[in-house]
């Protein structure tokens, strides 16, 4: 017994060769496959797991346009509010699509404005949609609102009202229905001015808001 031991201790590695040979495959332990072990461009799209490459996998701008299949983004995939157009040398036109269910109180945030205040939903109810401009600065700010016909002619939603609006203070505007629009002009001591247009489409379960700012 003790001749055979001696033979199995001496002749270790030859044996550990041997079952390598026979089994046709190597054993690793956990955690020991380095990047260095495998053939530069060997993992192939079958190796991955389903869904096994996430959002924090890949680098900054790493997905440019032709990487993108044409016309599959959507309007939920943009801020619109980010698609700022220069014009004029100083203007920017800013616009954004939101929708609001019927029958909830308002407070959702239609569009930014940057450096004048936020357009929200006010109240959406079968027929009409209710806007409001909440101003989101430090500063007070005045606000002319008013409601016009897309068709030309004048609408019955009153007079043009007037607000100076304190941080966190908010003008609401008159419920706008059919071919109608809110418009709100706002402007603070730097004599830029903003110029805001609301549309509101009601189907009886959700308002749409269809919002543009002019910036100058």
């Amino acid at each position: 017994m003790q001749s055979i031991t001696r033979h199995i201790r001496h002749n270790l590695v030859a044996f550990l060769a041997l079952f390598v040979a026979l089994t046709g495959s190597t054993a690793y332990a956990a955690g020991s496959v380095l990047s260095e072990d495998i053939v530069n461009g060997e993992v192939k799209t079958p190796d991955l797991a389903a869904q096994g490459v996430n959002a924090n996998k890949l680098a900054p701008d790493a997905v440019s346009s032709d990487k993108v299949l044409d016309n599959s983004l959507k309007g939920d995939d943009i801020d619109e509010s980010s698609l700022a157009l220069s014009f004029q040398g100083t203007a920017k036109v800013i616009s954004k699509r939101a929708s609001a269910p019927a029958g909830v109180g308002g407070g959702q945030l239609v569009l930014d404005v940057p450096g004048f205040g936020d357009v929200r939903s006010k109240t959406c109810s079968q027929k009409s949609a209710r806007s409001s401009f909440f101003n989101d600065t430090a500063k007070t700010v005045d606000v002319f609102s008013d409601v016009t016909s897309t068709q030309g002619s004048p609408s019955d939603g009153g007079d043009p009202s007037f607000a100076q609006l304190a941080p966190g203070e908010e003008a609401v505007g008159v419920d706008i229905e059919g071919t109608e629009r809110a418009i709100y002009q706002v402007g603070f001591g730097s004599g830029r001015v903003a110029t805001v247009v609301v549309m509101g489409t009601a189907d009886g379960t959700s308002c749409l808001y269809q919002v543009q700012a002019i910036v100058d």
